[in-house]
C-alpha cells in the first residue's frame, strides 16, 4: 500500500474512519498469509510432491484470495465514496488517482493468488494420482510377495532355516510397506477433495 490512500476518509457499516485504518486488519492478515506462503514455497523447493506442504499452500492461497477478495471489496466501496469527495473538493485528484492505483494493484494480486491456487490444486491432484499408482503397484507386488509365502517351507528344506527366515521377515516387512503405503495413498486422496 505504500501510504498511497492517506487523507481519504470513509463510512463503512455507518463508521466514519480513514481508509488507511480500515484497511489494518485486512492487510495484516495478508501480510501474515504471504509470509506463512514463503515459508511453505520454500520447503516445496526442496520437496515439491509432498502432500501436506501442497495442502497448507492451498489453504493458504484460499485464506490470501479470501482477504484480497474482502480487500478490494472495501477499496472499490471507497473508490465511489472518494469521486462523490472529489466532485466536491474534499480530496485532490492525487489521492483519488493512488486510490484507483491501490484498486489496480490489488485486483492484480487477486488474479496472481487465482493463478497460484490453481497451479497449486492441479499440483496436488497430481501428486494424488502418483501416489495413488504407487499404492496400486505396491498392492500388486504385496499380493505376490504373499503368494510366495508357501514357497518357503521347500527353500527351509534346501538352504536351511536362517536363510529361509531371513526372507520370511523380509516378505512381512514389505507387507507392512505396503499397508502403509496404501494407508498413505488414501489420507492423500482424502486431502484432494
Amino acid at each position: 500500500m505504500a501510504n498511497r490512500i492517506k487523507g481519504i476518509t470513509v463510512e463503512i457499516n455507518g463508521d466514519t474512519t480513514k481508509l488507511s485504518k480500515a484497511l489494518d486488519s485486512v492487510n495484516k492478515s495478508i501480510r501474515s498469509t504471504q509470509s506463512q506462503l514463503k515459508d511453505v514455497e520454500k520447503l516445496l523447493k526442496l520437496d515439491p510432491k509432498n502432500t501436506e506442504l501442497l495442502a497448507q499452500k492451498q489453504r493458504l492461497l484460499s485464506q490470501a484470495v479470501s482477504d484480497t477478495s474482502d480487500k478490494l471489496s472495501v477499496l472499490k466501496n471507497a473508490a465511489s465514496q472518494a469521486q462523490h469527495q472529489l466532485e466536491h473538493g474534499k480530496i485532490s485528484q492525487q489521492q483519488f488517482d493512488a486510490l484507483q492505483r491501490e484498486i489496480i494493484e490489488t485486483s492484480s494480486q487477486l488474479d496472481s493468488y487465482n493463478r497460484s491456487l490453481e497451479e497449486t490444486s492441479r499440483a496436488a491432484e497430481n501428486a494424488s494420482d502418483s501416489m495413488e499408482d504407487m499404492s496400486q503397484s505396491t498392492d500388486s507386488a504385496g499380493k505376490n510377495a504373499a503368494a510366495s509365502e508357501g514357497h518357503f517351507s521347500k527353500l527351509t528344506s534346501v538352504l536351511g532355516s536362517g536363510v529361509a527366515n531371513a526372507a520370511k521377515a523380509a516378505a512381512k516387512a514389505f507387507e507392512a510397506y505396503v499397508t502403509a503405503a496404501a494407508a498413505l495413498s488414501a489420507t492423500v486422496g482424502a486431502m484432494s477433495l
